[in-house]
């Protein structure tokens, strides 16, 4: 991200900064709308998360697919 110099920002119109303001309010707002949409997920998930019938090369059991799903979200998170 390149962000302006001092010149560039003494320079701005305050009109632009409003803008921009505005554009930052904007992402931050579906930044939170996905953060609770991943976190409705991981619920879905948690719920129904468990091993397979299948096992690895070593014995351990597998963990389904919504196991799998529920640990990727979780590292977003």
């Amino acid at each position: 991200m390149n962000l302006p110099g001092y010149d560039a920002w003494k320079t701005q119109s305050p009109d632009d900064m409003t803008a921009e303001e505005e554009e930052i309010q904007i992402l931050k707002s579906r930044v939170k709308e996905m953060e609770s949409a991943l976190n409705e997920c991981a619920e879905y998930f948690d719920n129904r998360a468990d091993i397979s019938n299948e096992h690895n090369e070593d014995g351990s059991p597998r963990p389904n697919l919504e196991m799998k799903m529920l640990q990727m979200i979780e590292e977003v998170l």
